[in-house]
């Protein structure tokens, strides 16, 4: 490219450095709304643009004077080391795509909504004991918080009773239900385990087309054919009749039918 927008470096280095004096004078409050006031409203005055159709363009590696190009030649037309030195480097994109910088911008959003979380304190409804947030178990989609000791006992009957789809908030009436993650930092891992597992069992006596390998000592689910009555397991090759259950027996006859 033999030709750049002053505006890209040298500009938004600028407006680095006047967000910067911001942050100072709010010291240490909340400057985030002063920050966006300035970029919506303030911006174009504060970079001396007419109209945001009319951003001066200059070309890299010339020193013209031409106020029409570039008010200074040693802000827009510096080349090599210069630029770097002139050039604050939060004015380049140092991300491969918006995507991937919103992704960072929401993860350390999170990342602050926790740590902000774990620093104050909740009543649990449970037992009615005040713990920090470090110890409390936050459902986002209700915001009810109940503290980790209270939960922990209260999923651990319901998984040994096999109870793994009433993994929900206690609050009566609410449906907000527990992450996986939520309930193997409850639990740990020996007991997770058996969650997992109960989980995936409940969910797979709910397919029609998933049937159990009839043999004792397997039990490894089985994917049915459509409208076939014979079932292959992965695990052990069992070959089995779909209905009866029994070896598979072709057409022989089968003493049950289809309902």
């Amino acid at each position: 490219m033999t030709k750049s927008l002053c505006f890209c470096l040298s500009q938004l280095a600028s407006l680095c450095q006047r967000l910067d004096n911001l942050w100072e004078e709010y010291a240490g409050g909340v400057v985030l709304f002063a920050w966006m006031q300035f970029l919506k409203e303030e911006t174009l005055d504060y970079l001396k643009i007419n109209s945001p159709y009319e951003i001066p363009v200059c070309e890299f590696g010339s020193h013209s004077t031409n106020n029409n190009n570039c008010e200074t030649s040693d802000t827009c037309c510096a080349t090599g080391s210069a630029q770097a030195e002139i050039w604050d480097k939060r004015a380049i994109q140092d991300v491969e795509s918006v995507s991937a910088l919103i992704e960072c911008i929401l993860d350390f959003n999170e990342a602050q909504l926790k740590k902000c979380f774990d620093s104050k304190s909740y009543m649990c409804n449970i037992c009615f004991s005040e713990k920090l947030g470090s110890e409390c178990t936050h459902f986002k989609d209700c915001q009810h918080i109940y503290c980790n000791v209270c939960l922990k006992d209260y999923y651990t009957v319901q998984i040994r009773d096999g109870q793994v789809q009433a993994l929900n908030c206690p609050e009566p009436k609410c449906s907000s239900v527990a992450t996986p993650a939520q309930v193997k930092l409850l639990v740990g891992e020996k007991l997770f385990s058996r969650y997992d597992r109960l989980l995936l069992q409940s969910s797979l006596d709910l397919m029609a087309d998933v049937l159990y390998c009839p043999r004792p000592s397997c039990q490894t689910p089985v994917v049915l054919e459509p409208g076939g009555t014979m079932g292959i397991c992965s695990n052990c090759n069992y070959a089995f009749c779909t209905l009866c259950k029994m070896a598979y027996h072709a057409v022989a006859y089968c003493n049950i039918t289809p309902g």
